[in-house]
């Protein structure tokens, strides 16, 4: 085997302390005022692909916030738009006017999962009771389906919930049963759902309620613990 190898151990260790070396450079660039440095390979066109594509091509330290999830603001209204669009062509999620898109951006419902300022994920999490909230428009880009954006952003709002003291979660789906299933979610009755959600739901669309029970960030930690052992499935998410 090639760790018993000496020559290859010692080609290993090498490597190791060269890359150690480097992220130490970077780290001491960043604590002097640099925002990003980037490690690239030596490979042809890594360069161009690192500094000028949305995934790069090698390792990226960041002193700012390059990859990760939000409360959405105005300014996320057309990437949300877009991101959703073409959902409620298919039928799959309630089309949403701009102006109620915006008001639900401005009360604070909606949570956008970015890169470099561009949005890979949305969802919204609206409060219908002081122990029950909706999770819905959970929203992946094709492009970054089956990655575990979907499971990031789910996980992301259920802590934000439980610290806000919801204890119930539930959302609506006409397509995604089995995902929502596989994750803890059970499917109710409408009855099930606050009064004031009773209220606004289309029944001719014929979703399903399917409902979570939330009651620690631990036993959140365990959840993820058994995706991340889990074998690859399908992560594309959706739900409206």
């Amino acid at each position: 085997p090639e760790a018993a190898d000496p020559a290859a151990r010692s080609r290993y260790e090498s490597a190791e302390f060269v890359v150690g070396g480097l992220c130490k450079r970077c780290v001491e660039a960043l604590s002097s005022g640099v925002n990003r440095a980037h490690l690239v390979p030596p490979a042809p066109g890594a360069l161009l692909q690192e500094l000028y594509t949305l995934d790069g091509a090698g390792t990226l330290i960041a002193y700012d916030v390059y990859d990760g999830i939000r409360i959405a603001t105005a300014a996320d209204v057309p990437g949300i738009a877009e991101l959703t669009a073409p959902l409620e062509e298919q039928g799959v999620l309630i089309p949403r006017p701009l102006h109620e898109l915006t008001r639900d951006v401005h009360q604070g419902f909606y949570y956008v999962l970015t890169r470099d300022a561009n949005i890979l994920a949305c969802a919204m999490l609206k409060r219908y009771a002081l122990d029950c909230a909706e999770l819905g428009c959970l929203v992946v880009s094709p492009r970054y389906r089956k990655e575990g954006r979907g499971d990031s952003m789910l996980s992301f709002l259920e802590r934000t919930a439980i610290s806000a003291g919801v204890s119930r979660l539930f959302a609506l789906s006409t397509r995604t049963m089995q995902w929502f299933t596989e994750r803890g979610f059970v499917e109710v009755p409408v009855s099930e759902l606050p009064e004031r959600r009773q209220r606004t739901i289309n029944l001719a669309r014929g979703s399903k309620v399917f409902m979570k029970g939330l009651n620690s960030p631990r036993e959140l930690d365990a959840e993820e613990l058994f995706w991340a052992a889990d074998a690859p499935q399908s992560r594309q998410a959706r739900g409206g």
